[in-house]
């Protein structure tokens, strides 16, 4: 009984598989962290220029009542 669990012990055969299949959950979780932080800064920017083009547009005497048509929607 002791010998084959030695044996068990030392075979190293499917490891690779075995580390894989324990990390590659958290690289998956991590990839997708990454991705949803570059939504949200992608999404943070437009609405940064969207809010910058409406106040340039209503200081060059713009209509406030048109900056949904003209500069929103454009955005």
């Amino acid at each position: 009984m002791i010998r084959l669990l030695g044996n068990l012990l030392r075979n190293r055969e499917g490891v690779a598989a075995t580390e894989f299949a324990l990390i590659a959950p958290v690289f998956a979780l991590f990839l997708a962290g990454v991705f949803d932080y570059g939504m949200y800064i992608n999404t943070n920017m437009r609405m940064e220029n969207t809010a910058r083009s409406a106040a340039e547009y209503v200081i060059q005497g713009g209509d406030s009542g048109l900056i949904s048509d003209d500069v929103i929607t454009q955005s």
